[in-house]
């Protein structure tokens, strides 16, 4: 239908509306300003949240029948694009316009029936997608990693309706939050369920080594905070900041034991910390109010 509704955390309903030119959505995504929907046609809808009105559309000619639509801050070298596609087809990213710009094939990541997928740039190991799958054999909806990198399933799968469903209920909609690591998607069934998660990585040994290995002064932080690390050698050290979209807003690889970093050009909110150091990465949150 054309309906659109907004909740709020607790799982109240606080609006519903409909949007003139929108119907038979399937997928919705935000850049941080605007919202984007994929509708099961080759077009990407741009939605005012504000004002609950169409702003335009973008072709995308190469996908017909967009079903997912998930947005990513760091393509096209940082302007941003959205991976789409549909149940069985490759993971298409596609510039802000339309334009294609990478594909995760379909041979490689083997998924049959992908209702939602969601982009994650934040998860130590990554980037990843998450994807809403519905498996024929068990007839049960699935949420399972694929590596962005080289479009092959990780490894890491659970089973979203023997969790909160029953047998024939369907995977939809799937959102990734940066921080803290979280996953929100909508299962299909009777009732329907807004459902979330906390992500652990299986197979990733954060923080394993040394919890500590990673701190930051004062936290929460309004300007200038001071990342400690346990830095003891010369070795290769990579420092990155994830906003809570995922999108790196700052990266080093000049990484000493006491590094100040100026927070204060950022909006308030989570941040990540992530600190990638031979083979083990580390990670710390930090509130920029």
């Amino acid at each position: 239908s054309d309906s659109m509704f907004t909740y709020d955390l607790t799982g109240n309903m606080t609006s519903a509306f409909a949007v003139p030119g929108v119907t038979a959505i399937r997928s919705l995504t935000w850049d941080g300003t605007s919202i984007y929907a994929g509708g099961n046609t080759a077009q990407i809808f741009k939605i005012d949240p504000a004002t609950k009105t169409l702003t335009s559309t973008i072709s995308v000619p190469s996908v017909p029948n967009i079903r997912y639509c998930t947005y990513d801050a760091t393509a096209n070298s940082g302007a941003g694009g959205f991976w789409v596609g549909t149940w069985t087809t490759d993971f298409t990213l596609v510039s802000m316009t339309g334009a294609v710009l990478n594909t995760a094939a379909a041979a490689n990541h083997g998924l049959t029936a992908t209702y939602g997928l969601a982009y994650d740039n934040a998860s130590p190991g990554g980037p990843f997608f998450w994807a809403f799958h519905q498996t024929a054999a068990s007839n049960a909806a699935d949420i399972i990693q694929v590596d962005a990198t080289t479009g092959f399933q990780t490894g890491v799968f659970h089973d979203v309706t023997s969790d909160i469903g029953t047998v024939g209920d369907l995977a939809g909609g799937l959102f990734f939050q940066a921080s803290p690591l979280t996953l929100y998607g909508i299962l299909q069934g009777t009732p329907n369920y807004l459902l979330s998660y906390d992500v652990q990585l299986v197979g990733i040994n954060e923080n394993a080594k040394d919890p500590s290995f990673v701190s930051a002064f004062p936290n929460p932080v309004t300007d200038m905070v001071n990342v400690g690390v346990k830095r003891t050698n010369n070795d290769v050290m990579n420092m990155q900041i994830f906003n809570n979209n995922g999108k790196i807003v700052f990266e080093s690889s000049n990484v000493g034991v006491s590094n100040m970093i100026n927070m204060s050009k950022y909006p308030t909110g989570v941040y990540t910390i992530k600190v990638t150091h031979n083979g083990q990465v580390y990670t710390k949150q930090i509130v920029r109010k």
